[in-house]
């Protein structure tokens, strides 16, 4: 997963990378989900600080590429990126609707 500051490339994070950071369990949609935080995994990247965070991806369902934009406030410790069975990253949190769900997360770009 890469992660950009400005159209620059702060780091690429390894699937290894991403699983040895610590994981939380989130419930959003009556489903319970376990992975590191979004902030961890942009914390591992070197990202200290930021405004807003957009996760680019597909949309769930995978009906058109989809990206989401959130701001500092609503990263929470329940947004998290978790692994499905293709062991593709897939942002999940119960501050944003199913349908706004991204999988196949492959960049994060932080302003």
């Amino acid at each position: 997963m890469e992660v950009f500051r400005g159209g620059a490339r702060l780091a690429t994070l390894t699937v290894a990378a991403i699983q040895s950071l610590p994981s939380t369990t989130a419930e959003a949609g009556g489903e319970s989900k376990a992975g590191p935080t979004l902030r961890s995994v942009l914390k591992a990247a070197g990202v200290s600080s930021f405004r807003k965070v957009t996760v680019f991806g597909v949309f769930r369902g995978r009906v058109a590429e989809g990206e989401i934009t959130l701001r500092d406030d609503e990263v929470t410790d329940q947004v998290v990126l978790t692994q499905n069975q293709r062991g593709e990253w897939r942002l999940f949190a119960p501050s944003v609707t199913s349908e706004q769900w991204i999988v196949d997360v492959k960049r994060l770009s932080v302003e």
